[in-house]
């Protein structure tokens, strides 16, 4: 019975026009990372929400003699950082930006490491890495941190019941931003702050919101390259009200709130406890090189508290375990490889290649 509800035009429509899928159901929740490694920033530089041309990308390589926009004769410059590279011009092709920056940036890449722990037991090694959000080989791990730990505050005990109903509903909304309206304001973290906070402000004074989290998209699935923010809530709300969103109404708002004439919104419910759990999987998924944008997830309203984990200890002796410091991975790789078949002790017991901490 509790079915979705979302805008006339529906996510196809929506796929068309805005040229991205928000739809949960349709992506999947896995979806390409938005940060184009290799482009330059120019490529992303599109306030009109267009995204790089086929042929501005063939130009660029034409000039470089580089596939990946990095290597070359005339590589383009790529830093780290919140806008600090300076505009490409490329020859043949629009530039449409004019030097505005946008929140795309180079992703980092942590080079993993293995804690060393100590117990009654003796030594053990656990992997360990940066758990960045701007980092491309952490982000199915951030992801699913972030989605378990909002997962335990929406649903509480009832997260383990992955098949069956819940009594609370859950509300999916997603407040979109014309083409034409993403250049030089939204480019500004602080401005698209006060932006999401106006949205919490529709949800909780006309549809009845009690608590809920945000998180922002930089991005579509489809088009890596093309900038299109949207604001992604999941929240439930107080007594008396029904989850069936007037769409219309939530439109109205958030063009007011936007002062533009026509915006998108999609709005869906459900208290089907699976569903839930795909949506913020989908949801809380990472898009390295662009965080110092969009920030991490965050919380409104009378949410419940969730208790902190506490330290964990060996499942053999009880003993809780106490961190010796830390071992490069590749001494432990090259121990599996060679070490182990020569009979040699495993380097986390020789204190020489313990770095501590």
């Amino acid at each position: 019975m509790n079915e979705l509800n979302r805008s006339d035009q529906g996510c196809l429509s929506a796929e068309i026009t805005q040229g991205t899928n928000h739809c949960p159901e349709t992506s999947g929740g896995k979806g390409e990372t938005p940060t184009p490694l290799g482009v330059p920033s120019s490529f992303t530089r599109d306030p009109t929400g267009a995204g790089a041309t086929a042929s501005a990308l063939l130009s660029f390589r034409a000039q470089t003699g580089s596939r990946n926009g990095v290597e070359g004769s005339n590589p383009a410059p790529l830093k780290n950082g919140l806008g600090d590279s300076p505009p490409v011009i490329l020859n043949g092709t629009a530039n449409l930006d004019a030097g505005i920056p946008v929140p795309f940036y180079r992703a980092s890449q942590c080079t993993p490491k293995f804690i060393v722990l100590s117990c009654a037991c003796g030594r053990r090694i656990v992997p360990s890495t940066c758990m960045s959000l701007d980092c491309e080989r952490c982000k199915d791990q951030v992801g699913k941190r972030r989605s378990w730990s909002v997962l335990k505050r929406l649903l509480g005990h009832k997260l383990y019941q992955r098949y069956e109903y819940s009594g609370l509903n859950v509300i999916y909304t997603v407040f979109t931003v014309p083409p034409d309206a993403r250049a030089g304001f939204f480019f500004d973290k602080s401005a698209w702050q006060k932006i999401r906070k106006k949205a919490w402000r529709i949800l909780k004074d006309n549809f009845g919101a009690k608590f809920g989290f945000e998180a922002t998209h930089p991005a579509g699935d489809k088009i890596s390259l093309t900038f299109h923010p949207h604001l992604n809530f999941v929240w439930v709300q107080r007594p008396g009200f029904r989850p069936f969103i007037n769409v219309d109404l939530l439109r109205e708002k958030w063009s007011k709130a936007l002062n533009l004439e026509k915006t998108d919104v999609h709005s869906q419910y459900t208290n089907r406890i699976a569903r839930v759990v795909h949506w913020c999987k989908y949801v809380t998924r990472t898009f390295p090189g662009t965080h110092k944008w969009t920030g991490p997830l965050r919380w409104y309203g009378q949410y419940p508290k969730i208790p902190q984990p506490s330290d964990c200890g060996c499942e053999k002796c009880g003993k809780k375990f106490t961190v010796i410091g830390w071992i490069d991975a590749r001494l432990v790789k090259e121990w599996e490889e060679i070490g182990i078949m020569m009979g040699r002790d495993p380097p986390w017991l020789n204190d020489d290649n313990i770095v501590r901490i």
